[in-house]
């Protein structure tokens, strides 16, 4: 129950705060563009997932959490 309450409090977190987040890079506010981060001259690429395809993962993450933590419960009964 304790795995499900984590993941269900982390899920919670990232929708809530994911789209007015702004990143941090080494201490120092920077600026998101496309898939780049630009800190000084310096820019570094990443990778990019779309709000509803990570809300889509955050979701299925946490469910499979509860199935497994489920699964483990109904195995340690036998």
């Amino acid at each position: 129950m304790v795995l499900t309450l984590i993941a269900f409090v982390l899920t919670a977190l990232i929708l809530a705060v994911s789209p007015f987040a702004t990143p941090l890079y080494a201490t120092a506010p920077v600026e998101l563009r496309q898939f780049e981060i630009v800190a000084s001259n310096f820019a570094e690429r990443f990778l990019q997932i779309p709000q509803p395809l990570a809300t889509a993962a955050v979701l299925t993450l946490l469910a499979a959490t509860v199935y497994l933590e489920f699964f483990t419960k109904m195995q340690a009964g036998k």
